[in-house]
């Protein structure tokens, strides 16, 4: 069987014939299949002012629960690594609470953004840029850590600097309690006004 799947024009150049792939379908969310790429057609395919090219992926279906017509969600494997450090991607995504004055909330230098992701799925693909992930000091307050980044799946990306090392808490996310919410941020009618007093109309 085949897989007819898109790659953007911007990531088609990283995708080789035998670069093995795997995919999940809507029937089977739990499995995940294997195979590999067998063509990259030259024609190009125009969609909403975007350019991609089709890659066909070859799948062995002995087993025959794939059917013609199921939807796929690929990934192609452009590179791979073993024992590296890494990180989860939603520590490179976070950026600290600006406080009153609209300053972030930190101490050191002041970060730099990360830039969005490819559309295209492609497990291992390299960025080589510098991005900031942040960890908490011993005094409580956010510290910016600079970092090089290497290969990505997409969920997991690899940190290439010496400046964080394995077993290293970094943040992902900060969790608002409750109690420290102000009463003036409650919705209407749920304040502390005060009270009115009604007065009673004799007959």
């Amino acid at each position: 069987m085949e897989i007819n799947t898109s790659v953007d024009e911007s990531d088609v150049s990283r995708v080789k014939v035998g670069q093995p792939v795997s995919f999940t379908v809507d029937a089977y969310p739990e499995i995940r299949f294997n195979g590999r790429v067998t063509q990259i057609r030259n024609a190009p395919v125009v969609t909403e002012n975007v350019v991609t090219y089709v890659v066909v992926v070859g799948v062995d279906n002995k087993d025959l629960r794939l059917k013609p017509g199921m939807t796929a969600n690929v990934s192609i494997i452009v590179a791979q690594k073993n024992e590296v450090l890494k990180v989860p991607n939603a520590a490179l995504r976070f950026m600290p609470p600006k406080s009153e004055e609209g300053e972030p909330r930190h101490s050191g230098v002041t970060p730099t953004k990360g830039g969005e992701g490819s559309r295209a799925v492609l497990a291992g693909a390299a960025s080589m840029v510098s991005r900031t992930i942040w960890k908490q000091g011993d005094n409580g307050e956010l510290v910016p850590i600079v970092v090089q980044t290497g290969i990505s799946d997409g969920s997991w990306t690899e940190i290439l600097s010496e400046t964080v090392a394995e077993g290293d808490e970094v943040i992902v996310g900060i969790d608002q309690s409750r109690a420290g919410r102000k009463i003036g941020g409650l919705p209407p009618g749920f304040g502390t006004g005060g009270q009115r007093r009604s007065r009673d109309r004799g007959m």
